[in-house]
């Protein structure tokens, strides 16, 4: 109990799985170095990040600056991940040796914007990638949110392109971003259906944590803020305050996101 007389938050590890780093073209800013990442990190309570650079994003830049290795490099708190483009345009390295250097970098996920980038998240755009991709168990976050498309909660993920990627690989780890309640009609079906997708939490609230947890178990959802672009103040309330075991707070939290990132090969 606190001093107040009310019972505390569970003490848990957050991991963000979606913080970008940089200056935003739209208005947005994230940290510019390491520092000032774990200054972000420390005021909401977050322990550590899969950070991604907002500028590779927003400009469609897929040749693997060093911008974000030297940014990582000042802290073992934020962890890069990085933006992937169909193979065929040639923006990225051939699939094995883009994966390799990857590794050699210590990036252990990979993220798809399909709306930003003008791509379809299916076969036909990435298979030689995301069968790559799932031999080394390495995830792919997936995200149709941009904050030039509109509202938080009007963007609407292709959630039939998701789940024909999921069922052509199934051992593959996706995980859907920035996707809500508005959506849990798509949503819920398909990950009962696809066993190897899952969801952020960044705008999931009236119960929606509880639904989930109780028909899909804690292990399908990963907590994110979607900083700079979300205030990181409302969603970190996700995974202390949700009416669920403290078990299952743990995993949310953070727990889920270390597990997928251990299990790269």
């Amino acid at each position: 109990m606190t001093e107040q007389g009310r019972v505390a938050p569970p003490r848990i590890a957050l991991f963000d799985c979606n913080l970008g780093m940089g200056e935003s073209g739209l208005g947005a800013r994230g940290p510019a170095d390491a520092q000032e990442a774990c200054a972000i990190l420390d005021r909401y309570g977050i322990a550590e990040a899969l950070v991604y650079d907002i500028q590779d994003v927003e400009t469609g830049r897929f040749d693997g600056s060093g911008r974000l290795a030297a940014f990582c490099d000042g802290s073992s708190r934020p962890h890069p991940s990085v933006p992937m483009a169909p193979p065929e345009t040639g923006e990225q390295p051939a699939t094995e040796t883009w994966l390799d250097s990857l590794a050699a970098a210590g990036v252990r996920a990979v993220r798809a914007f399909p709306d930003w980038h003008h791509f379809d998240f299916l076969s036909y755009c990435l298979g030689p990638a995301l069968e790559a991709l799932q031999r080394r168990r390495m995830p792919v976050l997936v995200t149709y949110f941009s904050p030039d498309h509109g509202g938080f909660f009007s963007h609407r993920p292709n959630w039939d392109h998701i789940a024909r990627t999921a069922t052509a690989f199934p051992d593959l780890p996706i995980v859907v971003l920035q996707t809500g309640m508005l959506q849990s009609r798509n949503w819920l079906p398909l990950m009962r259906a696809c066993p190897n997708v899952r969801c952020d939490m960044t705008f999931m609230n009236f119960g929606l944590v509880e639904l989930v947890c109780r028909r899909l178990g804690p292990e399908r959802l990963v907590f994110g803020t979607g900083f700079p672009y979300v205030d990181a103040s409302i969603t970190v309330t996700g995974p202390h305050y949700a009416d669920i075991p403290e078990r299952a707070a743990r995993r949310i939290a953070g727990d889920n996101l270390r597990a997928l990132l251990s299990e790269v090969r």
